[in-house]
């Protein structure tokens, strides 16, 4: 995609604007995204800002689109550096709330009918406003309980629409840098498209709930707040306002935040481990302490499911890290990639993966961080260039939340203990008759497929050998810089040329001594030197900004 046909060029010169204040004026050029005629407009910020502040603002003012991105970025420490990872969790998902007005027509048009018709009362101060949407309070009017209606912000979805738009562009150039290939920005991007689609489709964050609600291992330990179908759409959501505290306004003496940190730990690995269907946020402000001590789950937009073949090999991993099984985990890791370079050292991942079995070796169970061995793995796996699969990225990312949301209720809170209580019975059933009988259909039915799709493939090759039509595709990388290189060059070449051409045609008009005169010498020769000098003193300035950077 060229910037020629972004849908917002308005927006895409917002974005240029943002970055020069914020002091990347390098990455604009080294982009050639165009835009280096403002640098002298703007007001920068102050220079005493670090890098990684700087890069977080730039998020922060960009919008919702940005946020969600830096939100994706904070949970690859695999990709970005530890500080920088350690700004962006800062990012705030909270903006004003949009005018009633705006979100009354929002609401209206989704439901096809007027507010009125559908709530007896409706609070127009929100419970809370973050990016995409806003949440208010509500008593239906038919069935004369309070609810919650979260609703879509107006004009959000052209905007994120633009932005991914310019995100793509920006992702597919850097791309063309080698040194930045290894993190895939445009996998990135389409990562923050997909996740944006599903959580702007509220339709589907009720299917979630509904799904977690009939399917819940701990009744006792777990809500999930009711939601009412009739009054829900891909933009709207009406669901059952739950009353309970927040986590973060719990006492620090109160011994309830033990009995959340092991209860939320327990509900969250069953998720992952068991259902292969999680909870991907859980953080503080996605959670609820009921009366009855139960946890109420709240904002289900982000979800992640893992496939049954990556669960199982999950748990085998698990259990060897428990056991410190060398052998075992170096076995599985390569199948977290989503794929295996062909000139992967083999050997040296081994080394360096026995190197960190050993970091872990001799330490007790109470010191083991599962999120830190987690990490570790995520950047071995990212030097030696195999490119981490999205849902065990996903996954990790809920498991960092997860063990610092046990740390946050409880600071000695052990992530590794409740795992092991909870290991033997997931191993139990990994290797049950039913499980194992399972694994033996599916492999065996992939073998018949493969067995019978053989003959015709191989029949499609040969045919296409004797017609001559077997073809090899090549795709060649980076050429798109080399052309924007060249074009480059042969504008350069071609105003310097024109300059050339209007410096010989004043003098020649100089020497005809044609009227008007201006200063004693022909006005069109003098004008014509004018013009020619301001065009390469421009045109040298241009070749000497570019080249610093």
């Amino acid at each position: 995609m060229e910037i020629k046909s972004i849908r917002n060029l308005g927006r895409f010169r917002h974005i240029i604007w943002v970055l020069l204040k914020y002091g990347f004026d390098d990455v604009i050029h080294r982009l050639d995204l165009p835009g280096s005629f403002l640098w002298k407009k703007i007001n920068r910020v102050k220079e005493t800002l670090t890098v990684n502040e700087r890069i977080r603002m730039v998020f922060q003012e960009l919008g919702p689109t940005f946020i969600k991105f830096g939100q994706i970025l904070s949970m690859r420490p695999d990709l970005i550096p530890g500080l920088l990872v350690m700004e962006l969790k800062k990012l705030q998902d909270q903006v004003p709330p949009a005018p009633p007005e705006k979100v009354r027509a929002v609401a209206e048009k989704a439901l096809g009918k007027p507010l009125e018709e559908v709530f007896d009362e409706f609070d127009w101060t929100p419970l809370g406003s973050a990016s995409l949407a806003q949440v208010h309070k509500a008593r239906l009017a038919n069935e004369k309980e309070i609810v919650a209606v979260k609703i879509q912000r107006p004009d959000i979805r052209p905007l994120i629409r633009a932005d991914l738009d310019i995100l793509s562009i920006i992702a597919a150039r850097l791309h063309e840098i080698r040194n930045y290939q290894i993190y895939d920005f445009p996998g990135l991007v389409e990562e923050l498209r997909f996740s944006l689609t599903r959580e702007l489709d509220f339709s589907r964050e009720a299917r979630n709930m509904k799904i977690f609600s009939k399917n819940l291992t701990y009744p006792d330990l777990m809500y999930i707040p009711r939601v009412y179908e009739d009054y829900t759409t891909p933009y709207i959501l009406t669901m059952e306002l739950v009353e309970g505290r927040r986590l973060d306004r719990l006492p620090a003496s109160d011994p309830i935040r033990y009995r959340l940190a092991r209860n939320g730990a327990k509900i969250m690995l069953d998720q992952m481990l068991r259902r292969g269907f999680f909870h991907a946020d859980p953080h503080q402000g996605n959670l609820l302490v009921m009366d009855d001590g139960r946890l109420c789950f709240l904002d289900w937009g982000m979800t992640g499911r893992i496939a049954r073949e990556l669960r199982l090999r999950l748990i085998d991993l698990l259990q060897a890290l428990l056991q410190k099984d060398g052998e075992t985990i170096i076995r599985l890791v390569p199948h977290l990639a989503a794929d295996v370079p062909t000139d992967l050292d083999r050997n040296r991942l081994e080394r360096d993966l026995l190197d960190l079995i050993d970091a872990y070796y001799d330490l007790s169970l109470k010191e083991i961080r599962i999120g830190e061995a987690v990490l570790a793995m995520m950047n071995l796996l990212n030097e030696h260039r195999l490119r981490i699969r999205s849902d065990f990225a996903l996954l990790s990312r809920a498991v960092l939340a997860l063990e610092g949301l046990g740390r946050e209720l409880v600071p000695d809170f052990s992530l590794e203990k409740e795992a092991q209580e909870l290991i033997p019975e997931l191993v139990k059933e990994r290797w049950s008759l039913k499980t194992l009988s399972e694994e033996m259909r599916t492999q065996g039915l992939n073998f018949m497929e493969l067995i019978w799709d053989f003959p015709a493939k191989l029949h499609t090759l040969f045919r296409k050998v004797d017609k001559g039509d077997l073809t090899f595709t090549f795709k060649h990388t980076g050429l798109s810089a080399l052309n924007q290189t060249l074009e480059r060059i042969s504008n350069r070449v071609t105003f310097g040329i024109i300059i050339a051409a209007l410096i010989v045609g004043s003098s020649m008009i100089i020497t005809t001594g044609v009227e008007p005169l201006l200063f004693g010498y022909p006005a069109l020769g003098v004008i014509g030197y004018l013009v020619s000098g301001i065009l390469g003193l421009w045109l040298i300035v241009t070749i000497l900004r570019k080249n610093r950077y």
